[in-house]
């Protein structure tokens, strides 16, 4: 997954971006996204079914010490294949929220 920030607000202080990975409700998987600021990018291995994958930020309070609760959260069903690679973009607007969206 890779995402990319819409023109516009930014988070003050900086800001961690997360996938999470759920399967009825339950976190299968949570990885912070690579600290490229043009466009992070996430790659998950996931075993064959269905999930939920969920994106949101951690803004920074005061530093990238402390971290605020996820904030601009949005969400996607995902069906795995064994052997299928799936692409998908997340556009960005902080303050604002997300949407996530399958590549190709």
């Amino acid at each position: 997954m890779r995402q990319k920030t819409l023109p516009g607000a930014v988070y003050i202080e900086g800001a961690y971006s997360y996938v999470r990975m759920e399967q009825e409700g339950r976190k299968v998987l949570e990885q912070r996204l690579s600290s490229d600021t043009r466009t992070p990018r996430a790659t998950l291995t996931l075993d064959p079914g269905s999930y939920t994958m969920v994106s949101f930020q951690r803004p920074c309070d005061g530093n990238c010490g402390t971290l605020d609760p996820p904030a601009d959260q949005c969400s996607l069903a995902i069906e795995a294949l064994a052997g299928s690679v799936i692409k998908t973009t997340v556009r960005l607007s902080p303050g604002k929220g997300c949407t996530i969206t399958k590549d190709g």
